[in-house]
């Protein structure tokens, strides 16, 4: 995995510290998980205007292999979704919403109504598609209503295609991955963490313990990034992949 850990060691693209944001460009989050997804994907990565890592140990494990330090930024409450959406609503973005079911989309616009008033919602949309042509057509349609702003949670790497897309569509706003924030935003009213929870860095194990799905997820991938990655380090040295 010589090339592979290298290569994503080295992303141009990613994001140190969250200093705001410009109105355009599309985002997305890496996390031990994506990493190990995007494994035959790297060069598709560099199609993104800004990467942020996603949970504390992705961005430890790059602060070592890249020789800097890079904060961990989520699509969260936690982190940057409440200066996006204070944005959104001062500056009157028209902001469109994808991902998670039906039940979830429709108890997260109630919430996100509720809790950033004044709030521009001109879509919100579950994220399952029945063939490819309705998801070309929601894609095309969406471009066309043009929001300002775009969050969508439908997992990696379903979701990196969808923002693709979308501006391949000719739309030319400001688009975020979000994982499960939908979902976890629906269930938990805005509050999905406690904040005891938050402060010790256990968000993981939290999400493990009210999504057993994820469990495997965990088991599964972030072993292999782990292994990866301290393969690297040991075998080429700490910081020696920062951006050229």
């Amino acid at each position: 995995m010589k090339n592979i850990v290298a290569e994503i060691f080295s992303l141009g693209n990613v994001v140190s510290s969250f200093q705001g944001f410009s109105f355009k460009g599309i985002y997305t989050f890496l996390n031990p998980y994506s990493c190990v997804v995007f494994k035959d994907k790297v060069d598709f990565l560099h199609q993104f205007d800004g990467i942020f890592l996603d949970g504390s140990l992705a961005a430890k494990v790059f602060s070592l292999g890249r020789g800097e330090e890079i904060d961990r930024i989520s699509f969260d409450f936690t982190s940057i979704a409440t200066p996006v959406f204070d944005a959104c609503v001062a500056q009157n973005l028209r902001t469109a919403f994808v991902g998670s079911t039906e039940v979830d989309i429709s108890s997260f616009i109630d919430v996100i109504a509720r809790d950033f008033e004044g709030i521009n919602i001109v879509l919100g949309r579950d994220g399952f598609f029945s063939d490819k042509e309705e998801y070309r057509e929601f894609v095309e349609r969406l471009a066309v209503l043009e929001p300002d702003v775009v969050v969508v949670g439908m997992g990696a790497p379903l979701q990196e295609h969808f923002l693709l897309d979308l501006r391949a569509a000719g739309w030319n706003g400001l688009g975020f991955t979000c994982g499960g924030f939908i979902r976890q935003t629906a269930k938990g009213g805005g509050n999905y963490y406690p904040k005891l929870v938050n402060a010790l860095n256990l968000r993981a194990f939290y999400r493990m313990y009210d999504e057993p799905e994820l469990i495997f997820r965990y088991l599964k991938y972030y072993p292999v990034f782990v292994f990866w990655f301290i393969k690297f380090l040991l075998r080429d040295g700490f910081g020696r992949s920062s951006r050229s």
